[in-house]
């Protein structure tokens, strides 16, 4: 404050100094003095020590005069059951995979089906005559359409049954099921193919429909003829209550099966409906998932056959690997059992606070790990966004080059020596985890091996009292 008012009063100082009269014949002269101020003036407010704002987002080679360590010490742990919230998401995943690494995992879909538009009501009216009725999923033409092979695997549709009503808005997680028949009104057994455009192109009303590659499962005939006759309509609440579409397969070898990555609001997906009235064929009928319709992801783990398996416990200590899985799958828990011996300093600005987590790619075997991964905050069993995770310099991003996540999270760590967090621990988990079945495996914190890479935290610091 002393800096800003002294600045101000010489700026003002040679203002009247350079406009006087009596100096205008040295005119040059004065700017040249000026001039030589000004850069003084610069020099001894840039000198100023930094106040710490804003000092925790720059990079580690800018940060002049810190201290740096990186032995605190983290203890890693696996997690196996988790469940996120996996209403309405942009992709549907639907299938099974026994992963080498991960064990089997299936992926199911619950769905409402809304009729044309939208509508509560609609009817098709009278002399309706069913040719079939195809359940139609294209596949994700955007990026990763699957995950896993392309081996062949069956999937089977059942109706959604009174007292398993599904609710548009309403939050849905990943470990919920809701009533549904066992009676399957579809079957098919197919072997994926999403790399090949499909050229099947029908009439609606709103025009011509063509596709890419798609999941394609016939219902039975006497279940659309049966919905075709309900011509009063309101299908979504009374006849047609929602779907739940799931794989149906055998033992899977390790390495076979697959998660299809499907989009649910591509036009045309649904149900579509080929018919024909008085003996001549009608528009194709599309009722619609997606959008307006209430829908979820639905996804089983079975780790029994996995090398990190311990029988019922959910919490495995983990010192030398660890993992995170997409489809809320395994993820790890670190532990800062000593964090709070940093007080011992005394009043610490965390100029950079940096978690380094290798991955082990070999082991990994698919070689895909999840592109984003997150650390969540852990407050008495809840999780919570740190406050890191809203800044651009938070990290996270898989870095391909190097086999590696880094996250900066220097605020969390200032606010736990600051006493404003109580730390139990983060929990690093795959990102999109209800839309991407990725997972990858990590070298865990244990110093045991100085020859392997390990995670650290890496600490940028300075103390205020020396």
């Amino acid at each position: 404050m002393l800096i800003l008012i002294f600045t101000t009063k010489c700026l003002k100082w040679m203002k009247c100094w350079l406009m006087s009269k009596t100096n205008k014949k040295h005119f040059s002269a004065k700017y040249i003095v000026v001039v030589v101020l000004l850069g003084l003036l610069s020099f001894f407010t840039s000198c100023q020590k930094d106040s710490g704002v804003g000092s925790n987002i720059l990079p580690a080679n800018d940060i002049l005069g810190a201290y740096v360590s990186d032995t605190t010490t983290i203890l890693s742990s696996i997690k196996l059951k988790d469940s996120i919230l996996s209403n309405s998401t942009s992709l549907y995943l639907l299938g099974s995979y026994n992963d080498p690494v991960f064990g089997t995992t299936k992926a199911s879909v619950y769905t409402q089906v809304l009729p044309p538009g939208f509508s509560a009501s609609y009817s098709f009216g009278p002399g309706c005559v069913l040719d079939s009725v195809v359940l139609v999923l294209p596949y994700n033409v955007y990026g990763t359409n699957v995950y896993g092979s392309l081996s062949p695997q069956t999937f089977v549709v059942d109706t959604i049954v009174a007292g398993g009503e599904m609710v548009s808005g309403k939050a849905y997680y990943s470990d919920t099921n809701v009533l549904h028949s066992s009676t399957h009104v579809g079957m098919v057994t197919v072997t994926p193919n999403p790399l090949v455009v499909d050229s099947f192109f029908y009439d609606t009303a709103e025009g011509k429909v063509g596709f890419t590659s798609q999941l394609r499962i016939k219902l039975n005939n006497s279940y659309g003829q049966l919905l075709l006759n309900q011509n009063t309509g309101l299908f979504s609440y009374n006849t047609l209550k929602g779907l739940y579409i799931t794989p149906m397969d055998g033992v899977q070898l390790p390495g076979q099966g697959g998660i299809l990555y499907l989009d649910p609001y591509l036009p045309g997906t649904g149900l579509d409906f080929y018919y024909k009235v008085g003996g001549k064929r009608q528009f194709v009928q599309v009722f619609q998932l997606g959008s307006s319709a209430a829908s979820f992801v639905h996804f089983d783990h079975d780790y029994s056959t996995t090398a990190f398996y311990a029988g019922n416990k959910d919490s495995v200590l983990s010192p030398n690997v660890t993992y995170i899985q997409g489809m809320a799958g395994v993820k790890t828990q670190l532990s800062f059992p000593f964090l709070s011996n940093w007080k011992k300093l005394g009043p610490v600005i965390v100029n950079m606070a940096q978690v380094i987590v290798p991955v082990n790619v070999s082991a990994t075997g698919s070689d895909q790990p999840p592109p984003q991964a997150y650390l969540i905050g852990d407050s008495a069993g809840h999780e919570f966004i740190i406050p890191d995770q809203n800044l651009g310099s938070y990290g996270g991003v898989y870095d391909g080059n190097n086999h590696q996540y880094i996250f900066n999270i220097a605020r969390y760590i200032q606010q736990v020596l600051d006493g404003k967090i109580v730390d139990r621990g983060l929990y690093l988990q795959a990102g999109s985890s209800a839309i991407s079945a990725n997972g990858a495996v990590l070298y865990g914190a244990s110093k045991s091996n100085p020859a392997l890479p390990r995670i650290r935290l890496k600490l940028y610091y300075t103390p205020l009292k020396h």
